[in-house]
């Protein structure tokens, strides 16, 4: 997932002039809230 955010951060700025970078933080979260929510959906099973 950070190689894909890099690629992209790689892409907007070489292709669009930084229209806009995606900062790392953010996908950190994202991934923090997903494996989350897998884990309470994960305990609800048993």
């Amino acid at each position: 997932m950070m190689l894909l955010t890099m690629l992209y951060n790689f892409a907007a700025t070489s292709y669009f002039d930084k229209a806009f970078t995606l900062n790392y933080v953010w996908v950190f979260f994202a991934m923090y809230l997903l494996n989350a929510m897998l884990d309470f959906y994960d305990m609800r099973r048993y």
